[in-house]
């Protein structure tokens, strides 16, 4: 956790080499003639990160939004996402917002204006899965004009969903709702949050921030004054707070100012107070369980260092102030625990409780109560509970970021392995039309100008299949797959028997089958010298034989993806696994290869 006093924090960077964050605003200024709104911000927000702007209006949190969407220049500074300007972030469709009011046309319904939206866009995801997203399925045909102030809250939201934006921000989005259109529209932001976006919201409720936020950002004056997560924060306000109770000491010792133990024991007691921030603030990484300080603030040898501080003042205010004095035993408890292990600062703990009772029965004059003996004890309990629970937290955002990073790694791999089907299977088609096309343009030009016409088909049809890969909707069909197989094999000159039925096939398992064609043919016509080829299929399976070379031993036992670790296969196999199938291999005797895809 980081907080400033009159200046920037620290911004936190990346901690994965070669990938830029998401948001990197550095000595960030932003001034309307005499006003200066934002008063210089460094910021850094890693991907998949949930990030609150916490802080009153006025704060600055909408001025650095803007400039973080770039619908503002800053003054001085800089802002980044994703290592591009904001401008180029948007552009790219890499950047979406939900701000406050605006964007909305009444006489549109809900559904046309999604559609206008997405045409706005050269990748766009589909109207209906976008409406479903933002809880508007029921809505798409009423006017936005119809809307109330939550639902076209929403229809915002769904807009800015149409581009799959990495980064989403969010401008005090549920200003002006109920609680239960706050409480919808939270759980539409939490599950695009479950899948690693990266999400920015600007909010004045506490509560949202608290629950849910992995890190809240404290805005004042246009400073950033406090970075951590929200248990931090309070830990922070918490841990000022308590020293209210110095003002026994204090009172005790302003009364005795005419003495000189009186004036000594006000320094003494304002000092402890500073020691005290000093040893919370420097030890807030062994507080919390990490921190944006370095591990050098926090080592064991400079936490026992201040503790020492804080125990000499402790013994010095009880022998300056007396009894009163005793209310610093409180805190040095507490600083126990931001010292040592817990299983080591109990048992001190309980041992200065009980040193405090036996002082209390041997020294003259003290009153005999257990007034600060219990507050020793639960305030220690306060304080480690809240220590192990923010720990806790810390943990579990930990473990939510690495869930979105292995979610954004598992989309990546399965559009790596899309891409190389649809390429694999339509370059390898249209390389053998080629050929074909080019023999035949001394022969029979008329069918070379048919092949050649059948080549841009077939390229426009995998411009189709990449762009539909990418936004993750594209449809196969298995009549159309099969249709495809007889004519790349007979462009290749492969005998085929391909069966013309498919009725029969259990309608679960028909996409899984449609796949199992384009790649098996693909390898038969890119590497298998196959004479025939042959296709069955029954209600639950399909087998795919070729009286081909099939493997090459050379070449480790691998055949593009058929065998061993290709990417064919290895996506055949993992889809398989999805639909509950199971996918074998076999070499054919004297020749051949056979690919079979069973369902359960």
């Amino acid at each position: 956790m980081t907080t400033t006093a009159g200046a920037a924090t620290t911004a936190t960077t990346s901690t994965r080499p070669g990938i830029a964050n998401a948001v990197d605003l550095t000595g960030l200024t932003k001034t309307f003639g005499e006003v200066r709104a934002v008063r210089g911000i460094d910021l850094a927000i890693v991907p998949g990160e949930v990030v609150a702007f916490l802080g009153p209006n006025g704060a600055g949190k909408t001025t650095t939004i803007d400039m973080i969407l770039g619908l503002a220049e800053p003054t001085t500074g800089t802002v980044e996402v994703f290592g591009l300007s904001p401008q180029e972030a948007v552009r790219h469709g890499l950047v979406s917002a939900v701000m406050q009011t605006g964007g909305l046309l009444k006489d549109l319904t809900v559904r046309e204006t999604i559609d206008y939206t997405a045409s706005l866009f050269p990748l766009a995801r589909p109207t209906a899965e976008v409406l479903d997203m933002a809880g508007l399925t029921d809505l798409g045909d009423r006017l936005v004009g119809k809307c109330s102030g939550g639902e076209q809250q929403r229809v915002r939201f769904a807009m800015a969903l149409v581009c799959d934006p990495q980064l989403l921000i969010l401008d005090e989005p549920t200003t002006g709702m109920d609680v239960n259109a706050r409480r919808a529209f939270w759980s539409s932001i939490h599950a695009e949050a479950a899948k690693g976006r990266t999400i920015l919201f600007a909010t004045h409720y506490l509560e949202e921030a608290d629950l849910y936020a992995d890190r809240v950002v404290l805005v004042r004056k246009g400073r950033i004054v406090a970075d951590g997560t929200s248990a931090e924060i309070k830990a922070l306000g918490a841990g000022r707070f308590w020293l209210v109770f110095l003002a026994e000491p204090l009172a005790a010792a302003w009364a005795a100012r005419s003495s000189a133990r009186g004036v000594a024991g006000i320094v003494v007691t304002v000092a402890f107070a500073v020691a005290y921030l000093w040893h919370f603030h420097e030890s807030r990484g062994y507080i919390f369980g990490g921190s944006t300080l370095t591990e050098a603030h926090w080592t064991p040898a400079r936490r026992t260092f201040r503790y020492a501080v804080v125990l000499a003042l402790t013994i010095a205010d009880t022998l300056l102030v007396g009894q009163a004095g005793t209310s610093t035993w409180v805190f040095l408890a507490v600083c126990g625990l931001w010292t040592m292990p817990m299983r080591w600062a109990f048992p001190v703990g309980f041992a200065l409780a009980g040193t405090y009772e036996g002082v209390v029965r041997l020294v003259d004059g003290w009153s005999r109560h257990a007034g600060v003996s219990m507050s020793i004890l639960l305030s220690m309990f306060a304080m480690g509970g809240g220590m192990l629970a923010i720990r806790r937290s810390r943990d579990l955002s930990a473990v939510r970021q690495e869930n979105a990073r292995l979610a954004v790694e598992e989309e990546r791999g399965r559009l790596a392995r899309d891409i190389h089907d649809i390429l694999g299977h339509s370059l390898t088609v249209i390389t053998v039309k080629a050929e074909l096309a080019g023999r035949l343009l001394d022969v029979d030009i008329e069918r070379a100008r048919g092949e050649i016409a059948s080549l841009e088909t077939l390229a426009r049809e995998a411009l189709a299949d990449v762009r539909g890969a990418v936004v993750g909707v594209r449809e196969i069909s298995l009549a159309g797959e099969l249709a495809r197989a007889k004519a790349a094999l007979a462009a290749a000159g492969i005998d085929s028997t391909i069966p013309n039925a498919m009725d029969d096939v259990d309608p679960a398992l028909k996409e899984l089958f449609a796949w199992t064609v384009r790649e098996s043919v693909t390898n038969v016509v890119r590497h298998s010298a196959a004479r025939h080829c042959t296709i069955t299929l029954s209600p639950n399976q399909i087998r795919v034989t070729d009286d081909g070379r099939g493997v090459n031993r050379e070449d480790g036992g691998a055949v593009s993806g058929v065998v061993g670790g290709g990417n064919g296969l290895r996506g055949l196999r993992e889809r398989a696994r999805l639909a509950g199938a199971t996918v074998t291999t076999r070499h054919l005797e004297p020749s051949g290869f056979e690919v079979v895809v069973a369902g359960r």
